[in-house]
C-alpha cells in the first residue's frame, strides 16, 4: 500500500515541505485529486491527495479548522497547498488543524504544476500495486507447486517465513506443535486448516514480522489450504499402509504360510524367526462391533506414540495386536489399561512364538476371551486356572461355588467378602482390615465364625487353595453373565 510517507522520498516532492500532521504519515494514498471549488469536502471520497491553490478554502481561523475537520472525517489522506499567490503560507488554522487531527499537510511552491504531482504519484501508486499483484502472482505459483508436489510441511512454512519476515506453525486441533517455529506468543494469528468435508484439521499459526495487508491474508489463507492438502496426502498414505498392514496380518492368522508369503512378510517389517505374542484387547461395554474400529486405532496410536511398530487387525469386535515378544509385559498393558479405562478394555496375551508360528499365539490368546475374570490382563502362561475352569462343566463349577462359599453366605453378609479380601491381601490382617475399613478385632472375629462356617482352618493350604478356586470360578461364572 502507498502511504503518505512514500511521498516524501519522490523527487517530485523535493522542494514540498510537512508543515503539519507528522502523526498521520501512515494514511494510505488511493488516489490523487485537485479541487478549488467551494464546499471542497463535498467533492472527497476518501484516501485522496488533496491537490489546492486554496482559491476557494475560508479564510476565517474557525471556518479553516472546520473545514479541515470535515474532511479528516471523509477520509482525507493529505493536503497539498501550492502557496505564493492565494496564500503566502499555510495558514495557522490549517495548520493546527493538520496536527490535532493528525492530517498531514504539505507546503508547495505556486511553481510547481499539479499535473506533474498527480502524473508521478499516480505511476507511483500503480508501480507498488503492479509490485504486490507480481509478489501474489509468484506466491500463487509456488504455493500451487507445494500443493501438487509431495513436499514437507517445511518447505511450505519456509516460504511462509519469508513472505511475512516473520514465523509460521502448524499445530493440531489440540494445539499440539506439528511443525515449524514453536510460537509461544498468545498474539499469534490463526488461519484454519480445513481438511475434507470441512474437518477443521490444525491450524497454521504466524507472526508476521511486517504489517499484513489483504494481499498477505490471502497468501496465507492459501497456504492454510496448503496444509491442509499436505494433511489429506499424509492420512492417505497412512491408510494405505495401514490397509496393507490389515490385510498382511489377516493373511498371517488365518492364511496360508509359506515361504513366499513369509519373504513378502520380511518387506512388511515382519520377521519370522523372531518371537511375537498377539493380543486380543476387547473392550467390556455395549457394541463391541461398532467399538472395535475405534479401539484398534486407539491403540495403535498409543503403542506408536511410544516408539513400538505393531500389525494389527479386527475380528468378531475384539482389536488383535502383533508385537514384537521383547516389548510385552504386564505393566504395559496394565497403563494402556489405564488410559482406556473409559471403555472398559481388556487385554488377552498369548504366548511368545517365533513369527512364522504366531497363529499359535493368536489362538492362545484368543481362547482366554472365552473365561473372561475381572483383571484388565491375562497371559496364557500364566492362566492355568482359568484355563482348568473353561474344561471343567458348568454343573461342576456351580457345585464348587455353592458347597464353598454358601456356607460363608449362610454364616453372616460380610463373611465373603471378608475371606476373599483376606486372600487377595496376601494373608495380612493390616492389610485386609484396612481395605475393608473396619477394626482389626472385627477382622479377626470375622474369620473366626468364618473357620465355625467352613469347619476348617483359614491356615489350612487345602482349604486356601479351594477358596482361591471357588472365588475365581464366580467371577468367571459372573463376568460370562455380564
Amino acid at each position: 500500500m502507498f502511504r503518505v510517507r512514500d511521498l516524501l522520498s519522490l523527487p517530485i516532492f523535493k522542494d514540498v515541505r510537512l508543515v503539519a500532521g507528522k502523526d498521520g504519515l501512515d494514511r494510505i494514498v488511493r488516489w490523487v485529486h485537485v479541487v478549488d471549488l467551494p464546499d471542497v469536502d463535498s467533492w472527497i471520497r476518501g484516501g485522496e491527495l488533496l491537490l489546492t491553490t486554496g482559491a476557494s478554502w475560508p479564510r476565517d481561523f474557525l471556518e479553516q479548522r472546520r473545514l479541515m475537520k470535515r474532511l479528516d472525517a471523509k477520509g482525507l489522506s493529505a493536503l497539498l497547498i501550492a502557496t505564493g499567490r492565494f496564500f503566502s503560507e499555510v495558514p495557522p488554522g490549517i495548520c493546527q488543524a493538520g496536527d490535532e487531527f493528525s492530517l498531514p499537510v504539505f507546503d508547495a511552491p505556486f511553481s510547481l504544476r499539479f499535473i506533474d504531482i498527480t502524473e508521478v504519484v499516480h505511476r507511483a501508486i500503480l508501480e507498488l500495486q503492479w509490485e504486490k499483484l507480481t509478489r501474489v502472482e509468484e506466491a500463487h505459483r509456488h504455493l500451487t507447486r507445494l500443493a501438487v508436489s509431495s513436499g514437507s510441511f517445511e518447505a511450505l512454512l519456509g516460504f511462509l517465513r519469508e513472505f511475512i519476515a516473520g514465523q509460521a506453525e502448524i499445530v493440531d486441533t489440540e494445539g499440539r506443535h506439528i511443525a515449524g517455529d514453536r510460537i509461544t506468543t498468545e498474539d499469534a494469528l490463526a488461519f484454519p486448516i480445513v481438511a475434507a468435508a470441512k474437518e477443521v484439521a490444525g491450524q497454521l499459526l504466524v507472526v508476521p514480522g511486517v504489517l499484513l495487508t489483504d494481499i498477505e491474508v490471502r497468501v496465507l489463507e492459501q497456504g492454510a489450504t496448503v496444509a491442509a492438502l499436505h494433511i489429506m496426502r499424509q492420512r492417505a498414505l497412512v491408510e494405505r499402509e495401514l490397509r496393507a498392514r490389515r490385510s498382511f496380518v489377516d493373511d498371517l492368522l488365518f492364511g496360508e504360510v509359506d515361504e513366499a508369503f513369509l519373504e513378502e512378510a520380511r518387506l512388511q517389517g515382519f520377521e519370522p524367526d523372531h518371537p511375537y505374542r498377539v493380543v486380543v484387547a476387547l473392550s467390556t461395554r455395549k457394541e463391541r462391533d461398532v467399538r472395535a474400529e475405534w479401539l484398534a486405532g486407539r491403540l495403535r496410536r498409543l503403542l506408536e506414540g511410544r516408539g513400538i511398530r505393531l500389525f494389527f487387525t479386527t475380528l468378531s469386535g475384539t482389536a488383535i495386536l502383533v508385537l514384537p515378544a521383547q516389548i510385552v509385559n504386564r505393566s504395559l498393558f496394565h497403563r494402556l489399561a489405564d488410559e482406556l479405562q473409559a471403555a472398559e478394555v481388556h487385554f488377552f496375551v498369548g504366548g511368545p512364538v517365533l513369527g512364522r508360528h504366531v497363529r499359535e499365539s493368536f489362538q492362545q490368546a484368543r481362547s482366554l476371551v472365552s473365561c473372561l475374570s475381572d483383571l484388565p490382563v491375562v497371559f496364557f502362561e500364566e492362566a492355568h486356572v482359568l484355563r482348568v475352569l473353561r474344561a471343567t462343566p458348568p454343573e461342576l463349577i456351580a457345585d464348587l461355588v455353592a458347597a464353598t462359599l454358601g456356607s460363608l453366605a449362610a454364616a453372616g453378609p460380610h463373611l465373603v467378602e471378608t475371606v476373599e479380601t483376606y486372600l487377595t491381601s496376601g494373608f495380612s490382617q493390616l492389610d485386609t482390615a484396612r481395605r475393608l475399613g473396619i477394626h482389626r478385632n472385627t477382622l479377626r472375629a470375622r474369620l473366626r465364625r468364618a473357620e465355625v462356617a467352613l469347619g476348617r482352618s483359614l491356615h489350612d493350604p487345602e482349604v486356601l487353595a479351594q477358596l482361591a478356586l471357588a472365588f475365581t470360578a464366580q467371577k468367571n461364572v459372573q463376568s460370562k453373565q455380564n
